[in-house]
């Protein structure tokens, strides 16, 4: 794996853009945009797609929006508790799979044929971006029941 020269930054802190009020004409005329974004700053360790999970993993490919939640911190990433927490999943079994609901929240199991009549765990996006090393994520599938992720330890027990 190709190492980064040490003068590197790889950001986790990803400042919002700026905004004209008075638009780019001058006048207060701005493009027309459907959706509102916030443009409060994000942090990159805090995903809320699995989209932005993968981009967490490997933050220099992270960039603003809303994949990531915003930063809670104002930007001192190094005092901040969520940059050293570790999330560990009690007696887990060696493989996993991650289901995202319909209204976003996350519940994990080992049955996956078994859709949303397994035996589910809630787990918050903060807990699964924050898990103890040993874990790697596949890629997101999706069978009739919702999208997922796998979760494979990478030494089974």
């Amino acid at each position: 794996m190709p190492q980064l020269p040490e003068e590197t930054t790889v950001p986790i802190y990803l400042e919002g853009p700026s905004c004209d009020p008075r638009g780019p004409d001058g006048d207060g005329r701005n493009r027309l945009r459907i959706d509102s974004i916030d443009p409060q700053p994000r942090w990159a360790l805090r995903p809320r797609t699995f989209a932005g999970l993968r981009e967490s993993m490997n933050t220099a490919i992270a960039q603003w929006g809303s994949h990531f939640d915003v930063c809670s911190g104002g930007g001192e990433c190094s005092a901040c508790f969520r940059f050293t927490r570790r999330h560990n999943i009690q007696s887990p079994p060696d493989a996993l799979i991650v289901r995202l609901h319909p209204d976003g929240s996350l519940h994990y199991t080992s049955d996956v044929k078994a859709g949303w009549n397994a035996s589910l765990t809630p787990i918050a996006w903060d807990d699964l971006a924050s898990l103890e090393e040993g874990w790697s994520l596949g890629r997101v599938l999706r069978d009739e029941h919702s999208q997922y992720i796998p979760l494979n330890r990478a030494r089974p027990r």
